[in-house]
């Protein structure tokens, strides 16, 4: 029987590279799905990967940032599911800006989706999982959590949030028996890092191409991940064999940093 069968998982950000990724991986496993996304397209998507595997899938389409929405999440869950088991605060924002012409309004938008819609999301499901005596909470951080790198300050600032939140959270919430544990993703092979690409190489002056060579020099492994990778890590922080493991922040980043 696969791993998660019977499971109720509600995953933020669902549409988007990472999140197909997980969605297909977990549903492989026989998770059942709350697919959050604020496309309805992308949710559509998403939760038909999630059938394609026979298991169910609910859509919808909320804010993360956004108390009554989030809110909702969790009680469609508990509708659908009687229950939430996991949780995965996947939705998230990437800027890439040079420090000195970062607007307030740059750095309050990505702080607002990383990390409030983070705390967000991990706040509602805890108030359910508190009440079942169980549940797993799965946060986005990145590489960029635990190392800093040029023209990335704001979203280094989001990330490294993510994983004290992490540690707060496992802290707080293991007496009643969940985990809470972060994914963090180096250079994923995803139309995101197309974009930072293009955008280093507009700041610092340099061709196309150039930024994404220099930072893949710096992976031991020397490739890019793919989403399966990143996925695949979920996929072991849903299961029970993780269930001893909490208030870590895990890198899928081919040894770009290592500890």
């Amino acid at each position: 029987m696969p791993n998660l069968t019977g499971k109720s998982v509600l995953i933020t950000g669902a549409g988007g590279s990472i999140g197909l990724a997980i969605v297909d991986k977990l549903a492989s496993e026989g998770a059942d799905f709350v697919i959050n996304d604020m496309s309805q397209e992308s949710a559509a998507i998403a939760a038909n990967i999630a059938c394609e595997h026979g298991v169910r899938a609910v859509t919808n389409n909320g804010n993360v940032t956004v108390e009554n929405d989030v809110e909702g999440m969790v009680d469609l869950a508990v509708n659908e599911y009687e229950k939430l088991d996991i949780v995965i605060a996947n939705a998230g924002l990437h800027i890439t800006t040079e420090l000195v012409n970062t607007s307030r309004a740059q750095f309050q938008r990505i702080q607002d989706v990383n990390v409030w819609g983070v705390y967000l999301t991990n706040r509602e499901a805890a108030k359910q999982m508190i009440k079942q005596g169980f549940g797993k909470i799965i946060n986005a951080a990145s590489l960029s959590g635990h190392r800093a790198t040029e023209l990335q300050s704001v979203y280094n600032a989001s990330k490294y949030a993510v994983v004290g939140i992490t540690h707060a959270v496992a802290t707080e919430l293991a007496p009643h028996g969940i985990t809470c544990n972060a994914y963090c993703p180096g250079m994923v092979d995803s139309a995101m890092w197309d974009g930072i690409d293009a955008e280093r190489a507009r700041i610092l002056g340099v061709p196309e191409g150039q930024p994404r060579e220099q930072a893949l020099k710096k992976i031991p492994l020397g490739r890019m991940a793919k989403t399966d990778d990143v996925a695949g890590l979920v996929k072991y922080l849903a299961s029970s064999d993780s269930d001893y493991i909490t208030g870590q922040a895990i890198q899928v980043c081919g040894g770009a940093f290592m500890q």
